[in-house]
């Protein structure tokens, strides 16, 4: 079957325009997408993100005043040529824009956990400096 064909099929297959634009961007990109949730309450944000099949020590997050940056790799383990490839492969990075500035380092916690990313944040009011962190195993 040929690319144009398995588009087509994607497409009338999905039930709304993001999914479309989600296997647009795979089909066409090959490019690790990472799903994202984020939920806020009064006094955290929490962002969960899928990203399976990869090692937390193969990625790296940085946080630049209400940006936090997601970046890493996710290395094809198998040498073989696949007879069927739907499984992306490559580096990603996500930018997710939070609705604050992240003003301290340890005002974030980290874990990650059956190829889910859970970023805590806590609120606070203070000036933001740019900082990285460690995923806590």
């Amino acid at each position: 079957m040929s690319i144009i064909n398995e588009l087509v099929n994607s497409v009338l297959d999905s039930k709304n325009a993001f999914e479309i634009i989600d296997i647009l961007v795979k089909k066409c990109t090959n490019e690790v997408s990472l799903s994202t949730d984020i939920y806020e309450t009064t006094t955290q944000i929490i962002v969960l993100i899928d990203i399976p099949g990869i090692e937390s020590k193969d990625i790296d997050i940085e946080f630049c005043n209400n940006l936090i940056n997601i970046k890493g790799e996710r290395k094809k383990d198998i040498k073989e040529t696949a007879s069927k490839s739907e499984i992306c492969y490559g580096k990603f990075c996500k930018k997710i824009t939070l609705p604050l500035s992240i003003t301290k380092k340890n005002s974030v916690s980290t874990n990650f956990k059956n190829g889910v990313l859970k970023i805590i944040i806590d609120k606070l009011n203070e000036s933001t400096n740019k900082f990285k962190v460690d995923i806590d195993s």
